[in-house]
């Protein structure tokens, strides 16, 4: 209940709207604003970590982070004007260990939020509105960050990526060894839900 370290304002120019942040396993947290997917980082003392991150130099609207088991954390947007989704991976400490990287070519990104969720095994996924097949498209990447297959588009949620749509992601105990089982949910601009397991 002690606030630690000054209140700081960490940026003076730009859109705020949908400012997000997420806690990190060390105890320090991330913040980014969307604008430019710009991101800072600050240690649990309230002390930011290294200078600020712009991820995209376009307009890094709608995204997404998710904090690793390594400590550090994935950054997730849609890089606009070409709608193209794109993850980085940053340290606890400030620093790129993942430049910005696309996983979809342009314009498949069909708006919304996007999803980001951590493993327990080490990786994480990201979920995205597929604006082609209008369905929830799902990555799923190891814990060396490297993507596992490909892309896929969720049968079950076909008519569910329109524009506008809200992606949530999170993952379920299995009762099998070394499985891995999640639930992705979406909402379409009618406000109807639909809920897939992956």
């Amino acid at each position: 209940g002690v606030l630690q370290g000054a209140e700081t304002a960490t940026r003076l120019t730009g859109n705020a709207q949908g400012t997000i942040g997420v806690a990190l396993t060390g105890g320090g947290f991330a913040v980014i604003q969307p604008t430019d997917s710009y991101v800072t980082v600050w240690n649990a003392a309230g002390i930011q970590q290294g200078a600020a991150i712009t991820q995209d130099t376009g307009t890094g609207t709608l995204p997404a982070l998710a904090a690793t088991t390594d400590g550090n954390f994935i950054v997730a947007w849609t890089s606009n004007p070409a709608s193209v989704i794109k993850y980085s991976k940053i340290s606890a400490a400030g620093a790129t260990l993942i430049a910005p990287t696309a996983i979809t070519v342009a314009g498949v990104s069909g708006g919304g939020t996007i999803g980001a969720l951590s493993l327990s095994n080490g990786g994480f996924v990201l979920g995205w509105a597929d604006a082609t097949a209008q369905a929830l498209a799902i990555a799923q990447f190891d814990s060396n960050n490297l993507q596992v297959g490909v892309s896929t588009i969720l049968p079950t949620m076909i008519n569910w990526g329109s524009g506008g749509s809200r992606v949530a992601l999170l993952q379920l105990a299995s009762g099998r060894p070394g499985s891995l089982t999640f639930v992705g949910c979406t909402v379409n601009s009618t406000g109807s839900l639909a809920v897939g397991i992956i």
